[in-house]
Parts: structure tokens; sequence; C-alpha cells
């Protein structure tokens, strides 16, 4: 073969790479779809839902979804795009997003529910998602063990006018608390009261109604009547946050694993009595 014609076939390759580069790149291009969501969720908890269309080349496609089981959409699809550049030797990579967010409220129903396996169609191929799950807890399935009351207790409910008696508030719980949020003491009319309770009270087991509880003395005082009669002890309020497991193991943003928590709030009454104040001849 001449020189001629050995020039001219490389002319015509060249123009034939050059025809089929834009054709080649689509064939070799990269394009995946994430799911970003909690793995586990509470009973009528709302969260985030984003679907990721990761690509190497750019892409402005959205994913639709209308119905998920066992979840309420409330919000969405939102579209976002963002792109990501590094360099690893010497040559510079780009990553292009396509991110639809949703907006969703679990459903009342406890249970392991699947996400629409959804897919995208760029240039003629379609692309899908992996397979993803999330649980749905029930916050009453959880706290079902957690059982805690007040109890009022008071040394006599007759009494002579010149006599004192004893009022005690007693915390009772299976469960540890993670703080008292707010305590509403009644007031106490008719009576002259000392608060006697002791310093830097501490948790006690007790047994009771064949359960184990944690007890602590929340206030004791001595009343001393102020008049004959009949007189009320009034209702008060307490109220308690517990910090619950899931027994789900998350992330934070350090990478660091912790059990995930829910946050309860118990709002317990503490009971009242009534007390039969007398003249001392009529005891």
């Amino acid at each position: 073969m001449d020189k001629i014609g050995y020039s001219y076939i490389r002319r015509r390759l060249f123009m034939l790479l050059v025809v089929l580069f834009p054709f080649l790149s689509i064939f070799s291009q990269n394009i995946k779809i994430r799911t970003k969501a909690s793995e586990s969720v509470m009973t009528g908890e709302q969260f985030r839902l984003d679907y990721i269309i990761e690509s190497d080349i750019e892409v402005n496609e959205s994913i639709i979804i209308k119905n998920i089981e066992g979840f309420d959409i409330i919000y969405g699809p939102s579209v976002s795009a963002s792109t990501q550049t590094s360099f690893k030797n010497g040559k510079r990579h780009t990553i292009y997003n396509s991110t639809s967010t949703y907006y969703l409220e679990a459903g009342k129903s406890a249970g392991t529910y699947h996400l629409p396996k959804v897919e995208v169609k760029i240039n003629n191929k379609k692309y899908k998602a992996e397979d993803y799950k999330i649980e749905v807890k029930s916050l009453e399935k959880l706290t079902e063990n957690i059982d805690t009351f007040v109890e009022t207790t008071v040394s006599k409910t007759t009494m002579n006018i010149s006599d004192t008696l004893t009022l005690t508030y007693t915390l009772y719980t299976t469960t540890e608390i993670n703080r008292i949020i707010n305590i509403d003491f009644p007031p106490l009319r008719g009576f002259y009261a000392v608060n006697v309770t002791p310093d830097r009270q501490k948790f006690k087991e007790k047994e009771m109604n064949e359960k184990i509880y944690k007890a602590v003395n929340l206030r004791t005082l001595i009343l001393q009547p102020e008049r004959e009669g009949r007189v009320e002890i009034p209702e008060g309020e307490i109220i308690l946050r517990y910090e619950i497991p899931t027994g789900t193991i998350v992330r934070n943003i350090w990478g660091q694993e912790y059990e995930e928590t829910v946050s309860l709030d118990r709002r317990l009454k503490m009971n009242g009595a009534i007390i039969s104040i007398q003249e001392w001849k009529a005891i």
C-alpha cells in the first residue's frame, strides 16, 4: 500500500472515531441510583427520603412516586443538582448528582416495608435502585413494660387540731427515668407545712405487686391543721421523660455508632386526700 492510501485510511479512521466518540461515551457512562433514608422509624414519625442519581455525565432526571405502602407522602419530589470533583493520579473526576427528595410520614401499623423499586431511563437505557426497606416500630410496643406512678401517703385521715400528720409523695418506676421535666405539688390550704424531705434522694429498689420498682421520695411534709372541719389536700402532677432504646444502631456525623432512642413523656397524677380535723375533746 502506498503512502497516499495509508494516509487516506488513517483519515477515515480518525473521522469515524470522531463520529462514534459521543456514542462510545454513552455506552461507557457510569450511572447508579442510591436510596437515602432512615432504616427504622416510629409510627407517625415524619422523615426524609432521597433518591440520588449518581453519574459521570450530567443528568437532569427526577424520580416520581405517587404511592408508598406504609407511608403517606407529605411533600415531594423536590429536585436538586450538585457536583463532586476529585483528582486521582493527576486526572480530574466529576460526579453529577440529581436528588429527588420526599418527606414521608410513617403509618400507624408497625412492620417492615419495602420502598418502590424506582427506575430511570437515560439514553434509552434503564437504571434501577437497589431494594431498600424501612422498619416501622410502634412506640406503644417499645414502652409497654414501663409502669410508673406516684403514691400519696398520709399518716392519718382523722386528727386532732393540735396534732400533726406526715404527707409523703413517692415515685415508683420500672424503667430508668431520663429526667423530671416538671413537678406541680398541690397548694396546701388549711395547714401549716414544714418540708422535711431528705437531701440528695436516691432511687431504691422495692418490690410491689410482683414487680421490682425503683422508688424515690419526692417530698415529705409535716402538716399542722389551721382550722377544724374537713380539709382537702388537692391533686398534683409530675411530668417524666424516658429515653427508650429502639434496638437500632445508627451513626452520628463523625461516624460513631450508638443505639437509637426515642423520647417518651409521661404525665402522672399525684392523688389528693381528705383530712377530718376535730377538736381535741372529740378524739
